[in-house]
C-alpha cells in the first residue's frame, strides 16, 4: 500500500464475517429475547443500505433536520454517493435478526489515513458542503492521528436503526462490534463525530471517550454557515476508543 493510497480490505479476511451476536428484546413482542447478529453487508446489498440510511438516518440526523434535509434531493443524492463510497472499502456492517437477512441496522464504516488522496466526490447541496467543513474543523481539533499515534482509524459516516427497533441497546451493540473490527483488520482505533445525543450516549456505554467537543451555538459563531441550530442535541462530539484501551 502506498502512502498516498486508500487503505484496502486484506483479501485474506473472510468475507462477508459475523463479527458479534447478542440478544435484546424482539421488535414485535417486548417481552421475548432474540439473538441478533452484525456482519459484512455484502456487494449485491450497497444500493439497498444506502436506500435505508437515506430512509432512517437522514431525517433524524440533527444538522440534516436544522436544514430540512429530507426536502433537499441535491443532499439525499449527495449522502447516496457518501455512502456508497465507504461501502465499497468492504468495512461497513449491518444487524439483523436471527434468521432473517432483513436490515435492522447498518453502520457505514471506512478506514481513514493519515495521507488519504482526496475524495473524488463532487458535493452538490450548499447543506453537505457546510457539513463537511464542521466535520473538517472538529477532525482537525480533535487530531486524532497525532493524538493517538495511528496512521489509520475506523471511522463511522453513519448509524441508522430501523425505528421499529430503537431503544433495544442496538446502536451500543453496533459500536462496540467496532471493537472486534479493530482485532480483524490489526487497527487500534476507531473514532467517530457523533452529532446526536442518543448516539453520544450510545458510545459513551460502548466504552468511548471524548476527543474534542463543541456546541452548536458555538459551531454557529464561528462561520455563519456552520449554523445547525434549532434540535435538542447541544453539541457536536468526537468520540473514540481504542484496541487496547477497553
Amino acid at each position: 500500500m502506498s502512502s498516498h493510497s486508500r487503505w484496502v480490505r486484506p483479501e485474506n479476511l473472510k468475507y462477508p464475517n459475523v463479527f458479534s451476536k447478542f440478544v435484546t428484546t424482539d421488535n414485535f413482542n417486548a417481552s421475548k429475547l432474540v439473538q441478533y447478529r452484525i456482519e459484512d453487508i455484502p456487494e449485491n446489498r450497497y444500493h439497498e443500505a444506502c436506500e435505508f440510511m437515506l430512509k432512517n438516518f437522514v431525517p433524524y440526523e440533527p444538522k440534516m433536520v436544522a436544514r430540512n434535509g429530507m426536502n433537499d434531493p441535491l443532499l439525499l443524492e449527495d449522502y447516496y454517493d457518501k455512502y456508497m463510497y465507504g461501502l465499497k472499502q468492504k468495512v461497513s456492517v449491518a444487524c439483523f435478526k436471527r434468521d432473517s437477512d432483513e436490515f435492522v441496522a447498518v453502520n457505514i464504516l471506512e478506514v481513514l489515513g493519515r495521507n488519504d488522496p482526496t475524495s473524488d466526490i463532487k458535493t452538490k447541496s450548499k447543506t453537505c458542503v457546510d457539513n463537511d467543513e464542521v466535520v473538517n474543523y472538529v477532525l482537525e481539533q480533535a487530531d486524532l492521528f497525532n493524538r493517538h499515534n495511528v496512521d489509520y482509524y475506523l471511522s463511522g459516516t453513519g448509524l441508522a436503526i430501523d425505528p421499529q427497533y430503537r431503544r433495544r441497546g442496538i446502536a451500543t451493540e453496533m459500536i462496540k462490534a467496532r471493537l472486534i473490527m479493530l482485532d480483524f483488520y490489526n487497527l487500534e482505533l476507531t473514532s467517530t463525530g457523533y452529532s446526536s445525543i442518543g448516539a453520544q450516549k450510545a458510545a459513551e456505554k460502548a466504552g468511548c471517550k471524548v476527543d474534542y467537543s463543541i456546541s452548536y451555538e458555538e459551531l454557529a459563531k464561528i462561520r455563519p454557515n456552520w449554523n445547525f441550530l434549532g434540535t435538542d442535541t447541544e453539541s457536536y462530539v468526537q468520540m473514540s476508543f481504542k484496541r487496547y484501551d477497553v
